[in-house]
């Protein structure tokens, strides 16, 4: 039998730093952060205790048979080793995301200013190219010195997150934000203490495939779609930091001819709480379907419990980025590995729009569940036939659209973060706006699932759901009941289906002409380990304004007609303490300001609006160290 190595690689188809850095405005509850310190400093001691047993009994470094060069970073569960190695205008058009840009047609201006992307790669980044103005810094081993192939992977990857676009046919998706560059060795760790301090997205264009003493890909072995270490140590990561949310290549395994279609997400790409990208070609105007061509290297699902991944596609073929052989390089480059970082790019600009609008960021499970509720079909294999495939997940990206319901958010849109108790539900009853079609998306972040060992037969397709905490979600009028997508890892060519889906901690329902009433319910099977579940519920194509007067964070605040044309009225509870009321529009600019005197009982007042632009405006109270404040919308 040939002996199998694992290898893990960049997927491109062609700790030194202040820790008290943040990587956003979010507050990190002190009790978290030092759960997730703790947890950094428990995963370094793992990697370097299975790299010292690895470098006893494996070379530490090896070639290929096509020529390259792999380094050894350890073992894994079954004692393999696990060895390192090498694997934009038109991808911001392809997402959409250029209608978020100054100029765009949403009017937001958005540039990720304040964020900072994690971006772990297997070299430095030219952190002193003109794409970055000093926003990107190489928080290992000192700062970029040779250029490399590695380097060049590196920077373009950056460069499609955050290029300044000096270069205009280069320019990244978030053009202030900047970038915190690692090299892949302890990644855990590292992300971790990232999650501490505030970080809210990473990128990883990477992954391991196993690979035998003759530099081959063994494919077909159980390793593939299969739960393993890589992947639970993600969502045990994830689920003890909500709000982070790393973004990972699906793979480029279809460009060799040995590999096949189906089946072919292997170590992190298997986790649940992680966004997994595709990589389909330039789309210049999404019309429907038709509009999207898979590319020929982007690695296929499922994974072995059947869950829809990739999650998400995005542009991945011939993207125009910075490179690292001189300060002003750019090339061309295509792979998984260009495809994630545009998802990356997207997660930042939606951040910086959420928290413009509600002063907090979207927890991971929000952004995720927000980027599959507002995706666009992909698929025309299936003549026709909705729903997500194990090929494109759940469709290509759409920016606008999802920038659009975080506009929208509590007049023709919903995004609800709650917590699920153990033996309750939630249910919302809302209008649909007539003859529009509904969708409602659940998105949870699922606690660690088991890893399965075995014998090498019994763990090859081995389908029990990893999934730890079920949710369920239900749409129902007064005559039926509607319910979520799911796909059949035994027959992945299939078109989905909807029916229990058991498996994805994600669940979307889609509901074609809607009128009427609906009611949305969330419930959970089992018992919820650790008593309880948070969740983020999705929905547009309802009327949600009258849940404004009514909203559980802000029920000390009431504000009517919302929308309002050209007025609103206000009350809330008196305060011994001044209060100062101010109107922000979108941009964070105060376009009224009142002060009020203390008082008792409630107060009440009214603002003329009928001389401001119409949009999203924010109301916010303050009375002393206290503040409350709600959306307002003027149409």
């Amino acid at each position: 039998m040939k002996k199998i190595l694992f290898i893990l690689f960049i997927l491109c188809a062609s700790s030194t730093y202040a820790q008290n850095n943040k990587r956003s405005a979010l507050e990190i509850p002190e009790n978290n952060k030092l759960k997730l310190i703790e947890k950094s400093k428990e995963l370094k001691e793992q990697s370097t205790e299975r790299y010292n047993i690895a470098l006893e009994k494996f070379p530490k470094s090896i070639t290929l048979k096509n020529g390259q060069r792999a380094f050894l970073q350890g073992i894994d569960e079954f004692d393999k080793p696990i060895y390192s190695v090498l694997d934009n205008y038109g991808a911001t058009v392809t997402a959409r995301a250029n209608h978020l840009f100054d100029g765009g047609s949403l009017g937001l201006n958005l540039t990720g200013a304040g964020i900072t992307a994690g971006v772990w790669e297997g070299d430095y980044i030219r952190d002193t190219h003109e794409a970055f103005n000093g926003r990107v810094v190489n928080l290992e081993n000192g700062n970029f010195s040779v250029d490399n192939e590695e380097t060049s992977h590196a920077t373009h990857v950056s460069g499609t997150i955050v290029s300044n676009g000096i270069n205009t046919s280069a320019r990244g998706f978030a053009i202030n934000a900047n970038v915190i560059g690692y090299n892949w060795t302890s990644d855990y760790s590292e992300m971790s203490t990232e999650a501490a301090n505030g970080l809210l997205v990473s990128n990883h264009s990477y992954g391991s495939l196993p690979i035998d003493s003759n530099g081959n890909v063994t494919y077909g072995s159980y390793g593939f779609g299969k739960y393993d270490s890589r992947s639970r140590g993600l969502d045990d990561l994830t689920y003890l930091a909500e709000y982070y949310l790393p973004v990972i290549s699906a793979g480029n395994s279809r460009d060799d001819s040995t590999a096949g279609d189906y089946d072919l997400l292997y170590g992190n790409k298997n986790s649940k709480n992680s966004l997994i990208v595709a990589a389909v070609k330039y789309v210049s105007e999404y019309t429907g379907p038709e509009s999207v061509e898979m590319t020929t290297f982007s690695s296929w699902g499922p994974t072995d419990d059947g869950r829809i991944k990739p999650d998400i596609s995005s542009r991945g073929r011939g993207v125009y980025s910075s490179d690292s052989f001189s300060d002003t390089g750019y090339s061309s480059k295509q792979g998984t590995s260009m495809a994630a970082p545009g998802i990356t790019g997207v997660i930042l600009l939606l951040q910086e729009h959420y928290y413009n609008i509600n002063t907090s960021y979207l927890k991971a499970a929000s952004a995720r569940g927000l980027l599959i509720h507002t995706a666009d079909e992909c698929n025309t294999n299936f003549f026709g036939a909705d729903g997500p495939d194990y090929k494109y997940g759940w469709g290509l990206v759409n920016a606008k659209k999802a920038a659009e319901c975080i506009s929208n958010d509590g007049v023709t849109s919903l995004i609800y973060e709650g917590t699920l108790q153990d033996g309750e539900s939630f249910q919302l009853s809302l209008d649909a706006i007539a003859n529009e079609d509904i969708t409602a998306t659940l998105s949870w972040t699922d606690p660690a699932g088991s890893v399965y060992i075995s014998t090498q037969e019994d763990m090859l397709n081995y389908r029990a759901p990893v999934l730890v905490n079920d949710l369920d979600l239900r749409v129902s009028n007064t005559s039926t009941t509607f319910f979520p997508w799911k796909l059949d890892p035994e027959s992945p060519s299939n078109p989905a289906t909807t029916g229990d889906n058991i498996v994805d901690n994600v669940e979307k329902i889609e509901i074609s002409n809607s009128t009427g009433s609906y009611n949305f319910v969330v419930n959970h099977k089992g018992a919820l380990t650790n008593g309880a579940q948070n969740f983020t519920l999705i929905l547009t194509g309802v009327d949600s304004s009258s849940l404004s007067v009514t909203d559980q964070n802000l029920n000390t605040l009431s504000v009517w007609p919302n929308p309002s044309l050209t007025e609103i009225n206000f009350k809330f509870p008196a305060s011994e303490k001044t209060t100062q009321l101010m109107l922000y529009d979108i941009r964070g600019r105060v376009v009224y300001e009142d002060i009020i005197s203390k008082g008792n009982g409630t107060i009440r007042g009214q603002i003329d609006t009928s001389a401001l632009s119409r949009g999203v405006y924010i109301l916010k109270i303050n009375q002393g160290t206290t503040s409350i404040q709600k959306k307002v919308v003027l149409k």
